[in-house]
């Protein structure tokens, strides 16, 4: 595994919004917000911990997808005639 650059991880995390705004609310959490600062320790590692596993799961989720499009790619090159797996648009 290769490091990112800042720019390079700066540039990921702006195209993927659910994982940005993850981030943000740990920075709030971490340094505060005003009216909606955290005040007692418990209460900041709740929302800590609460933020991280929503970050893991968005991570997780990001990864299999990914996964997904490589051997729907690999596959393809293979057999030619195999489909990537795709949501169904449907009206009810």
């Amino acid at each position: 595994m290769s490091a990112l650059s800042n720019k390079e991880f700066f540039k990921q995390l702006e195209s993927n919004p659910k994982l940005l705004d993850h981030f943000k609310k740990l920075f709030l959490i971490a340094y505060g917000n005003g009216d909606d600062e955290i005040k007692r320790a418990d209460a900041a590692e709740e929302a800590v911990t609460l933020e991280f596993r929503g970050l893991g799961k968005n991570l997780l989720n990001e990864w299999a997808s990914t996964q997904e499009d490589k051997s729907a790619k690999n596959l393809k090159k293979t057999i030619p005639v195999v489909k990537a797996h795709s949501k169904k648009n449907s009206a009810g």
